[in-house]
């Protein structure tokens, strides 16, 4: 025999994006909802066998969602609960439980899913999936709480039933990444308390990429530790393919299976024109236009030392129609450019601001540490790029009075 349970988190309903035009962003929150729906389509077909699914935390991006989100999500579990399919939910650090206003104190979510709101249960939420007993065990953030997920583990470890599949759910944070500041309420937890837990899977959420440590990667036990990650990248940062996560249990251990599911895919990338052949505005605007994707959401940077000016708003507002967004950040050097050296001769208001800028940067003083001059440099880059848009919008080319 063997059971399947879909492992999903950090889906984020109710988030609508600040870095996105307003039209997007409600197109974008609506991936977010329509990424629940299509995990719970996945779940409730039959040839996909899934007998139960875990939410391991940040449903809603916030504690006290409106009632339009709510009655969406509501949906989306009915049509599990209808199913007699059990949905186990851990709040997270987004919808904590911790404020009495929290849509887990105040919600009523159909028969069929089990809010893990309490603290920690010593006492397992018991369920037969498919012929298999599982043991469900979790620890969730409260406010005044001081033991850790590892204390908790190694306090019920002695107590574990032999006979049964043994699953742990938290909203977590694994230590050991420095670019982390934890807290106590993202529950760190270290791979070493989780290895010798005694349990058989760890199911995660709080990290949005998708993480699996090997089974039997520690001498102290066979825990399988994974986060899903999110079914539709937030920010910049989640970029690439986002998963669909099942979790088989067997005779012959635990598997997991991951299916590319995102709709819309996040990247950021950095395009070099020292080793690109672009050599004008023109060509620049051909070489970004073959990256054309309606579903791509890019952040692009611009280096290098090109021949020509950087208008990076032309050139996102000429490629708007080619994405689903698209940001450009120029990161060129202004100085190396024809029309710069050009412009430094002309008896012009443009002439005279491209001189003042050149000896600003020349003057910048040796004494300096390198990091200060190379923020100052950048400072008066990106006043001479924007300044010399502006004379191009403008036309502004005025002569000057010699004096």
């Amino acid at each position: 025999m063997s059971a399947r349970i879909l492992h999903i988190a950090d889906l984020h309903i109710g988030y609508t994006p600040s870095f996105l035009p307003p039209d997007k962003a409600r197109a974008r929150a609506e991936d977010f909802r329509s990424a629940f729906q299509r995990a719970a389509d996945f779940a409730l077909k039959p040839e996909s066998s899934i007998n139960a699914v875990i939410i391991g935390g940040d449903l809603f991006d916030c504690s006290t969602p409106d009632e339009a989100t709510r009655g969406f999500v509501r949906a989306q579990l009915g049509r599990l609960s209808s199913a007699s399919m059990p949905v186990l939910v851990v709040p997270g650090t987004h919808d904590t439980i911790a404020i009495p206003e929290s849509v887990y104190r105040r919600e009523s979510f159909p028969a069929g899913v089990h809010i893990l709101a309490e603290p920690f249960s010593s006492v397992p939420l018991e369920l037969l999936l498919n012929g298999e007993k599982f043991s469900f065990y979790w620890l969730t953030y409260e406010p005044g709480e001081k033991r850790t997920i590892g204390q908790f583990l190694r306090e019920i470890k002695a107590d574990l039933p032999p006979d049964a599949h043994k699953v742990f759910i938290a909203h977590a944070s694994l230590m050991g990444s420095p670019e982390w500041d934890m807290r106590r309420k993202d529950l760190p937890v270290s791979l070493d308390d989780l290895f010798s837990s005694g349990m058989h899977y760890a199911a995660l959420g709080h990290y949005h990429g998708f993480f699996e440590s090997p089974q039997g990667q520690s001498s102290k036990g066979q825990t399988k530790v994974v986060y899903p990650g999110t079914l539709e990248g937030k920010a910049f940062g989640e970029n690439g393919c986002r998963y669909l996560v099942v979790v088989n249990f067997d005779d012959n251990g635990i598997r997991v299976e991951k299916t590319p599911f995102n709709c819309r895919t996040l990247e950021e990338m950095t395009l070099s024109l020292d080793s690109e052949p672009v050599s004008s505005e023109e060509e620049l605007l051909k070489r970004l236009e073959s990256l054309r994707n309606k579903n791509l959401i890019l952040k692009l940077t611009i280096t290098g030392n090109p021949d020509f000016m950087i208008r990076a708003g032309f050139l996102a507002e000429a490629l708007a129609g080619k994405f689903f967004h698209i940001e450009i950040e120029d990161a060129t050097s202004a100085l190396s450019s024809i029309p710069v050296e050009e412009f430094l001769h002309e008896r012009t208001i443009r002439g005279m601001f491209v001189r003042k800028l050149k000896e600003a940067i020349e003057a910048l003083p040796e004494a300096d540490s390198l990091e200060a001059r190379s923020s100052l440099r950048a400072v008066c880059e990106l006043a001479l790029k924007e300044g010399m848009s502006a004379f191009d919008e403008k036309g502004i080319t005025a002569s000057v009075k010699k004096e």
